[in-house]
């Protein structure tokens, strides 16, 4: 096997479950306080987030892998108003869409939603659906039509990639119009994703768990009618995309589930959102994208039917203590991939548990199609001297299986 497999090479061939000399070493970035805390224990202040981490450590991913950048969700993003500082060091804000959140302002944190934004049909037709528009200026990088002094642009950049993911890794000080976006990807070395959205996900953060629960039961043809509105725009922007670049993976958050099970019954989940995943698949895969990562933390195990049927077919992060990765595989065999399944509660517990972890898991990265990973974003429990001893036996652990 070659020592000199790319970055999207690797991606590619452990998923396909092909020779590789190493997978790719990706972790799933740091909660906010892990990162203060580890600013007082030798990581440089300078580094604050968590794809300027990981390539400061050494990591391929999983924050600092490359997206097409085009806004996929709400456009334009809803401007937030702050009401009330606490002294607590937690802000209340109110957003464009009338959603009222407390929240800590300095690091990464959950907001825990005083007032969801959306209650109603006419919130939906009203606020929501205006900013649904496939054909705003706003969700792609400019194009030849649109040309205007780069200088210009620059200053406005943000107007153009408002939105969670990154500029391109090759210019990361540079913005750049379309056809020269086109003509980078063309020559890369590494994974290229494009993400999708959520069906679920999106619109529980809107109206809350429980008026959505309600709504599957008492007004399912609003869910399907909001439902499907997401999928319209997601299919006329991925037109576009795919006109002239084709992306390795597509990327769907859907956190739907507790430690118990999922939020949504498998019927309905079958029912509302299977086959309106696969009318994207189904667009994706004919321009010859096959691998589909969905991130949804909890147990999974029930949904994992549905979206292999939909034709999702990579889990993350697989949350060690409700999802037994090995016993996935032996259930769904190689059309399972999986991101993740390491415990971060070993992790926590030092290098004794650490090993035992990799020996439970090394079954999987002996057979392909898994990459490893802390099966959710690191806890400040961990210290950084603890964290770089992880990395340095993981790192170990992956350049020792060869296939």
């Amino acid at each position: 096997m070659r020592s000199d497999l790319s970055h999207r090479e690797r991606f590619l061939r452990v998923f396909e479950y092909k020779d590789v000399d190493r997978v790719p070493n990706y972790e799933f970035g740091c909660w906010g306080d892990t990162i203060r805390r580890w600013h007082k224990e030798g990581l440089p202040p300078s580094l604050t987030t968590n794809a300027e981490i990981e390539r400061y450590l050494g990591l391929e991913g999983f924050d600092c892998l490359e997206y097409i950048p085009v806004n996929t969700g709400l456009c334009p993003h809803p401007k937030i108003e702050i009401l009330e500082c606490r002294e607590d060091g937690k802000i209340v804000a109110r957003d464009e869409l009338e959603g009222i959140y407390e929240m800590r302002a300095d690091i990464e944190s959950f907001a825990k939603c005083i007032r969801y934004p959306l209650s109603t049909r006419d919130d939906w037709r009203e606020r929501f659906k205006p900013r649904l528009d496939p054909e705003s200026p706003r969700r792609f990088p400019p194009s030849p039509e649109s040309r205007i002094a780069r200088n210009e642009l620059s200053a406005r950049s943000h107007l153009y990639f408002d939105t969670f993911l990154q500029a391109p890794i090759l210019y990361p000080n540079k913005t750049l119009f379309w056809e020269d976006l086109v003509e980078t990807y063309k020559a890369r070395d590494y994974p290229l994703g494009i993400f999708v959205g959520s069906l679920y996900g999106w619109i529980r953060d809107w109206m809350g768990v429980e008026r959505l629960s309600i709504a599957f039961y008492k007004d399912p043809d609003w869910v399907a009618e909001m439902m499907d509105d997401l999928i319209n725009l997601w299919i006329k922007i991925l037109q576009k995309v795919l006109r002239d670049i084709k992306p390795d993976y597509s990327h769907w958050w859907e956190d739907m589930a507790m430690n118990t099970g999922p939020l949504l019954s498998p019927t309905l989940f079958e029912e509302f959102m299977v086959p309106r995943y696969r009318q994207i698949i189904n667009l994706l895969e004919e321009h010859g994208v096959k691998i589909h990562i969905v991130d949804c933390d909890g147990n999974v195990n029930k949904l994992i039917p549905g979206w292999l049927k939909a034709g999702i077919n990579c889990i993350l992060p697989v949350e060690a203590r409700c999802n037994n990765a090995v016993e996935l595989r032996e259930k769904f065999g190689r059309k399972l991939l999986m991101i993740g399944c390491v415990d971060k509660f070993a992790v926590m517990k030092g290098e004794k548990y650490i090993e035992a972890e990799f020996r439970r898991l090394t079954p999987l990265l002996e057979e392909g199609g898994f990459i490893p990973m802390m099966d959710h974003r690191c806890p400040p429990e961990i210290s950084y001297k603890n964290y770089l001893k992880y990395l340095n036996l993981k790192k170990n652990w992956i350049a020792s299986i060869r296939r």
